[in-house]
């Protein structure tokens, strides 16, 4: 049972390392788009208002990182203390 268990985990966090690496390539793609076609299209509305919500995405992927980066440093800390207890 608990085979089965770690198993479905180890699957589902497969899956989300799929989805989360293609959100990352879709937001370098946006990104790199945006940049390309900048002086292009600076003054434009519709770009200014893509330009915007791009930053907004790309801000609040730092944050997830971020927050991502701090769990697992605390978990290793955490890991690190016992070991040496």
């Amino acid at each position: 049972m608990l085979g089965a268990i770690k198993s479905v985990n180890d699957r589902l966090e497969i899956e989300l390392h799929k989805i989360f690496s293609d959100y990352e390539i879709e937001l370098k793609e946006k990104g790199k788009r945006l940049l390309d076609t900048y002086y292009e299209l600076e003054n434009d509305p519709e770009y200014k208002k893509e330009y915007e919500e791009y930053i907004i995405e790309v801000t609040e992927d730092g944050k997830a990182r971020l927050s991502d980066y701090i769990i697992h440093r605390k978990r290793m800390l955490l890991f690190l203390e016992k070991c040496l207890q």
